[in-house]
């Protein structure tokens, strides 16, 4: 009996058309197309959280220097004629920190309260401070200082040394953008008075040297200490630190002209590179090109901003973490920025 099979014609095998294939990957591309933003998206968001967890952990760590040491850490001293030892007032600078007063700023000074001790203590080891090596002080990743969102860890060299470019700041009111120490609020009072007035935050200098190169007190003018105490607008209402604007030219190349108007590492004393200013020259703004920022040596640089389309981040004064609109007003942002403003409710944020 003949099979049936044998009057089944036998079925090849058919493959996509080419009609097909181009719709498949259509579909893929768009499903791709659909997803990528979403990745992104979730990706910021967890640059955003670690980025807001520095934050948190910078807050703590002045917290607990001042609960140690009844102090808030400061910003240094003024460093008015000494580079790395040297100059006329070094004596008397060399003294004021055998009295108390480090010569390095806060972002220093709060390292043993982030567990960051082998790098603070390089401060104290052989040339200290003025090592220019890749082993020295300066040239040490603290991660808690660098923002993610901009993707790289900021280093430049500053008079040959290499130099490891934090990414955040505290506060300072304000000054002429074509000269340091000229203009409001300094009326021409370069000197410890002029500090206080123009710094008014929680972080302010430590002290100023400027009669000459004596080794005594006499030779320095010492700043008033900031205590809890003195935050008498709140802690939650007075800024501690926020994210800096940064220009994507320096995310590589952090020491374009002489990384003056970046600024921030770490063996800087109390200078404009570890503030940002707020008034009308120095408005809060979202990373962008040099060519945005507009002319002279510091203008639209020394502004608080990030690479975070969302806003930028701050810590208060009680540790609790922030995200600031890139429109918020000058003049809210000053009022929060002060400790002891005479309207410090009124600029209570939400």
């Amino acid at each position: 009996m003949t099979s049936l099979l044998a009057y089944v014609a036998p079925r090849g095998r058919r493959g996509f058309t080419l009609v097909e294939l181009l719709v498949v990957i259509a579909i893929i591309g768009t499903l791709v197309g659909l997803l990528l933003p979403a990745v992104q998206s979730a990706r910021e968001a967890a640059r955003l959280s670690s980025c807001q967890n520095n934050l948190k952990q910078m807050g703590l760590a002045a917290l607990n220097h001042d609960s140690a040491k009844q102090r808030f850490p400061t910003a240094g001293i003024i460093p008015s004629g000494f580079a790395n030892g040297a100059g006329p007032y070094w004596p008397a600078i060399k003294t004021a920190e055998s009295y108390g007063t480090p010569i390095l700023n806060h972002f220093w000074q709060m390292m043993p309260y982030l567990e960051e001790n082998s790098t603070f203590a390089l401060r104290f080891t052989g040339s200290g401070f003025a090592d220019t090596s890749v082993t020295g002080l300066n040239a040490q990743r603290v991660k808690t200082y660098s923002c993610p969102s901009r993707g790289v860890d900021r280093f430049g060299l500053v008079s040959g040394s290499p130099c490891f470019f934090y990414d955040y700041a505290s506060f300072a009111i304000g000054g002429d953008p074509a000269a340091e120490g000229s203009g409001a609020p300094w009326s021409g009072n370069y000197n410890q008075t002029g500090c206080d007035a123009a710094w008014g935050g929680i972080i302010s200098p430590g002290g100023f040297s400027s009669t000459g190169s004596g080794t005594t007190l006499a030779n320095f003018q010492a700043a008033m200490p900031i205590t809890s105490g003195k935050i008498t607008d709140g802690a939650s209402n007075t800024l501690l630190f926020a994210e800096k604007q940064v220009g994507p030219d320096r995310y590589t190349d952090p020491s374009v002209n002489g990384g003056y108007v970046d600024g921030g590492y770490l063996t800087q004393g109390g200078t404009w590179r570890s503030y940002r200013q707020v008034d009308s020259y120095y408005l809060p703004m979202m990373d962008m090109n040099s060519t945005d920022r507009g002319t002279g040596r510091d203008t639209k640089d020394r502004s608080f901003g990030s690479a975070h389309a969302a806003g930028f981040g701050a810590v208060m004064g009680d540790g609790s973490v922030r995200t600031l609109s890139y429109t918020v007003s000058v003049s809210v942002l000053n009022t929060i920025g002060r400790r002891n403003d005479a309207a410090g409710r009124a600029g209570e944020l939400p």
